[in-house]
C-alpha cells in the first residue's frame, strides 16, 4: 500500500527584512574530515548510526564594497600542535580525523588576498571552527559571540582550556558582539555591514557564544550559515512544515545513483524513534548528560526549533558546517553559491517569463508573457538582476532615428519586429549551461554573476580578431564573465564602453588641456567621472538644462555653459581660454554638432556619440584648412570593458546621480527619459516577478527585464566582486531570463 502525501502546515511568519544590497557566498571545503561518536551530539541512539562522518565547511562572504569576511576557519592541518589540553581532547573524543590543507592555503590557491580579509566570524570556539589564526594577517579581526573573551582570552597558557595561543591575539582585534532588540529570522541579530546584507545571529546552546549568520544572496533570498547550531540534517528535518515525501528520488539521496524507481519513504521512517510522527518530526534532539558536546541542550533545542521555521521558508538555504550532503550539491570555492537555489529543481521552475515590450511604437509598453528558452550548444541562460534604461531603448520605443531633412531610419526597415522587449545594459546570474559549455574552454558556472557584453560578434571575422566586436555584422552575442555585483556593473556593456571608447578616440591630450562635453545626462556625467579618474583637470560641460548643468558641476566639471544660449560659443571659448583640442557630443543633433565643430581649433576632434539626429552642411574649404575631424563612436570593444572594470575596482571613479523606478513603472521610466527628466536613470530590482529573455539591441531584439534598480548609481565607484573581466567567454551566446517558482 502506497503512502499518501502529507500536506505541510504553514510555518510561523519569518521576519526577513527587505534590502537591496547582496553578498556573494562561497562554500569552502576546508578538507577537514572527522569521525565523531553520535552519542556525544544526538539522542536517542539509532542502531547503525554510532559514528557521524563530518566534513567541515567554512564560508567566504564578499560584500559589494569588496570587503571579504570568513565564516569559520576550519581545523588547522597540524592539529597536534594545538594547545595541549585541546589536542588531548581530540585524542580522547575524536576517533578519526584527516586534514589535507589549512584554510589559508585554500583561499590563496583560489586567488584570495589574505590581506583583504576584513574579519572572521567564529561561530564558536571549538577546534574545528577556529583554524590556525597565526596563518592569517593580524588585520583580520575576530568576531565572536557573548562570553568568548571571558572564557578564552588572552589564550593558552593563561587560560588553560582555550583553543588559542596567547600570540594569536597579540595584535588582533576581537569584536565580541552584544545583541540588542533587533530580531531577524527569529533570532537576536546584529546588522554587520549596516545595509541588511549580512546579519549575525545569536544561536546559543551548543557552545559558549555560538553564533550563526544570515547572508542576503539576492534581494529576497538568503543563505543561513548555521555553524554547529546542530550537526545533522535529521536534527531539524523532517517537520510538520517540511514533511518527508511519500517517495524520494534516488538522485536526491545518493549522487549519481542509477536506479530509476523512487524509494518509498518507509525505508527511512523504519528507524525513526517516533514512529507515529516519523514523517513530521526530526530524528534527533541535542544530546544531554555526561559526554555531550552541548553545554546547554535545552537552549540548543530552542535554537534548533527556530531553525525548523527558517528551513521551511523556501527563500532561505540552510547550511550547517558538518552536513555531508552539501559536498554533492553545492558549488564550492572558488565558485559562488547558486543564488536562485530554490529554482534548481525543474518542477519549481517557471516555464514562462514576463517582459515589458514595445507592442506599438510610441505607445505605452505592455507586459507580455513568453516561453523561457532552453540553451543549446555554447549558449548559457542568465537570470537578469539589473538592467539600465538607455537612450537606445528610447529610440526603439519611438521606432525611428532622425536622419535630418525630414528623413528617418525606421527600425522596422532594419529587420525589427514587434512585440519586442526593451533593455540591453544587463548583469545577472548564470542559471543554466548549454550542453557544449566545457568548463575547460568556458570558465563559467551556474551561480556565477556575469556582466553582459551585448554587441554582436561572430569570433571568426577580421574585425572580431582585432576585438572590434561592436563593428561585426554577425548575429551572436556573448557574456563577459567575472563575478560582478549586479547593482554596480550593469552599464559596463553599453554606457561604460561608450564613455571609454569616446575618450580613447579623443586622445592623446594632456591633463590640463580643455575638453568640451555637450550633454550632461547619465553618459555625460559618467564621462566627467571617467575623465577625472584618468587625470584630466579641465572639463567644460554644456547642456540646456539648469539641473543637469548643476549635476555636471557636482560631478567635477570645471565650468558649465548653457548650450542653448546665443552666447554659448563665446562662453565656452572663454572658459577654455581659446579654441579646444577636442569635444564629445552626447546629443549629436545639428545645433550641438555645429557648436562642437566651431569650438575646436586647428586639428581638433569632435566625437559624435548621441543619436538625436538631424543633418548639417559643412563648408569644405575651411574644414580642410583647419584639419578638423568629426568621428562617430558606437559603444566599444571587449578590451574597453576590461579597462572600465579595472577603473571600477580601483575606486577611482566617483558616483553619479540616479533615479530609481520600480519595474512595474517601466513606462514611467521611458516617459521620463523621453522628457529629458532623468539626469541618470535606473530601474529598481524586483525579484518577485518572473521575466526576461534578452538578446542584442544592435539586432533590434532588446533585452527585457523585470528588474529595474540602481543601475547607474555607483557603477564606477565601488569594487566589483571578484570581477576581473580576464578574457571574455568566446562564442557563448547569452539569453537573459529570470526564473520564478510560479507565475503570478
Amino acid at each position: 500500500m502506497s503512502n499518501p502525501e502529507i500536506s505541510p502546515k504553514t510555518a510561523p511568519s519569518l521576519v526577513l527584512p527587505p534590502g537591496k544590497v547582496i553578498c556573494q557566498v562561497s562554500a569552502v571545503d576546508t578538507t577537514a574530515n572527522l569521525a565523531v561518536p553520535s552519542d556525544t551530539l544526538v539522542q536517542p541512539p539509532i542502531p547503525g548510526h554510532e559514528l557521524m562522518n563530518f566534513p567541515t565547511i567554512a564560508f567566504l562572504i564578499t560584500h559589494p564594497s569588496g570587503d571579504q569576511v570568513m565564516f569559520d576557519l576550519g581545523t588547522r592541518k597540524d592539529f597536534w600542535n594545538l594547545p595541549p589540553p585541546t589536542a588531548a581532547i581530540i585524542d580522547a573524543k575524536i576517533p578519526g580525523i584527516n586534514i589535507k590543507k589549512n584554510v589559508i592555503d585554500i583561499l590563496v590557491e583560489g586567488r584570495v588576498d589574505p590581506k583583504k580579509l576584513r574579519a572572521a566570524i567564529i561561530s564558536h570556539w571549538h577546534f574545528d571552527h577556529v583554524g590556525d589564526p597565526s596563518t592569517f594577517p593580524e588585520t583580520m579581526e575576530f568576531i565572536v559571540g557573548p562570553g568568548f573573551s571571558r572564557d578564552f582570552l588572552p589564550g593558552y597558557p593563561t587560560v588553560e582550556g582555550s583553543p588559542f595561543f596567547e600570540g594569536n591575539f597579540k595584535d588582533r582585534k576581537v569584536n565580541e558582539l552584544s545583541f540588542s532588540d533587533l530580531v531577524v529570522a527569529g533570532y537576536r541579530a546584529v546588522d554587520y555591514f549596516g545595509d541588511g546584507s549580512l546579519y549575525i545571529l545569536d544561536t546559543p546552546g551548543h557552545a559558549v557564544g555560538h553564533i550563526s549568520a544570515l547572508v542576503r544572496t539576492t534581494v529576497d533570498t538568503f543563505a543561513f550559515l548555521g555553524g554547529d547550531i546542530c550537526h545533522f540534517g535529521g536534527s531539524f528535518r523532517p517537520t510538520q512544515y517540511t514533511p518527508m515525501p511519500a517517495e524520494l528520488s534516488p538522485a536526491d539521496i545518493i549522487p549519481h545513483y542509477r536506479q530509476a524507481a523512487p524509494f518509498a519513504c518507509s525505508l527511512f521512517t523504519a528507524c525513526h524513534p517516533d514512529q507515529s510522527n516519523a514523517r513530521t518530526s526530526p530524528y534527533y534532539q541535542p544530546r544531554s548528560g555526561e559526554g555531550s558536546w552541548y553545554i546547554d541542550p535545552p537552549t540548543a533545542a530552542k535554537s534548533i526549533e527556530g531553525l525548523t521555521v527558517v528551513d521551511a521558508d523556501e527563500k532561505v538555504l540552510v547550511l550547517i558546517a558538518h552536513d555531508p550532503g552539501l559536498l554533492h550539491t553545492l558549488p564550492f570555492f572558488p565558485n559562488v553559491l547558486l543564488k536562485s537555489f530554490y529554482n534548481k529543481h525543474p518542477e519549481t521552475m517557471a516555464s514562462t517569463y514576463y517582459a515589458w515590450a514595445v507592442v506599438e511604437h510610441g505607445k505605452p509598453l505592455q507586459k507580455i508573457e513568453l516561453p523561457i528558452p532552453e540553451p543549446t550548444g555554447t549558449e548559457i541562460l542568465i537570470k537578469v538582476s539589473h538592467c539600465s534604461v538607455c537612450h537606445s531603448d528610447l529610440h526603439f520605443w519611438e521606432g525611428s532615428y532622425d536622419l535630418g531633412g525630414g528623413k528617418k531610419m525606421h527600425v522596422k526597415d532594419r529587420g525589427a519586429t514587434l512585440p519586442r522587449a526593451l533593455g540591453h545594459e544587463i548583469v545577472g546570474t548564470v542559471t543554466k549551461l548549454g550542453p557544449d559549455v566545457d568548463a575547460n574552454t568556458f570558465p563559467v558556472s551556474v551561480g556565477d554573476s556575469r556582466a553582459v557584453y551585448p554587441w554582436v560578434g561572430c569570433q571568426n571575422c577580421g574585425r572580431c580578431e582585432d576585438e572590434h566586436d561592436n563593428l561585426c555584422l554577425a548575429q551572436k552575442t556573448r557574456v563577459d564573465y567575472g563575478n560582478v555585483e549586479p547593482s554596480l556593473a550593469c552599464t559596463f556593456g553599453c554606457s561604460g564602453l561608450t564613455v571609454l571608447s569616446s575618450i580613447k578616440k579623443l586622445m592623446p591630450l594632456k591633463p590640463h588641456e580643455p575638453i568640451l562635453l555637450i550633454g550632461a545626462g547619465g553618459v555625460g556625467l559618467t564621462e566627467i567621472s571617467m575623465l577625472k579618474a584618468l587625470g584630466h583637470k579641465n572639463i567644460i560641460s554644456a547642456d540646456i538644462s539648469p539641473e543637469k548643468r548643476a549635476a555636471a558641476l557636482k560631478a567635477g566639471a570645471t565650468a558649465v555653459v548653457d548650450s542653448a544660449a546665443q552666447e554659448a560659443f563665446d562662453r565656452i571659448i572663454e572658459a577654455a581660454g581659446g579654441p579646444l583640442p577636442g569635444a564629445i557630443d552626447f546629443v549629436a543633433c545639428k545645433q550641438t554638432a555645429e557648436l562642437a565643430l566651431a569650438c575646436v581649433g586647428k586639428g581638433g576632434k569632435v566625437i559624435a556619440v548621441g543619436l538625436v539626429g538631424g543633418e548639417m552642411s559643412i563648408s569644405m574649404v575651411p574644414f580642410t584648412f583647419t584639419c578638423k575631424s568629426l568621428i562617430g563612436n558606437i559603444t566599444g570593444n571587449p578590451q574597453h570593458m576590461r579597462e572600465v572594470s579595472e577603473l571600477a575596482r580601483s575606486g577611482r571613479l566617483e558616483s553619479i546621480p540616479i533615479t530609481e523606478v520600480p519595474w512595474e513603472q517601466a513606462n514611467k521610466a521611458i516617459q521620463r527619459l523621453a522628457e529629458g527628466k532623468m539626469a541618470l536613470r535606473s530601474l529598481e530590482l524586483d525579484c518577485t516577478t518572473p521575466v526576461s529573455l534578452a538578446r542584442n539591441a544592435s539586432q533590434n531584439a532588446m533585452a527585457s527585464t523585470r528588474h529595474v534598480a540602481n543601475v547607474k548609481s555607483a557603477v564606477f565607484n565601488a569594487s566589483i566582486n571578484n570581477g576581473d573581466f580576464e578574457g571574455l567567454a568566446r562564442g557563448i551566446k547569452s539569453y537573459h531570463h529570470s526564473l520564478s517558482k510560479a507565475n503570478p
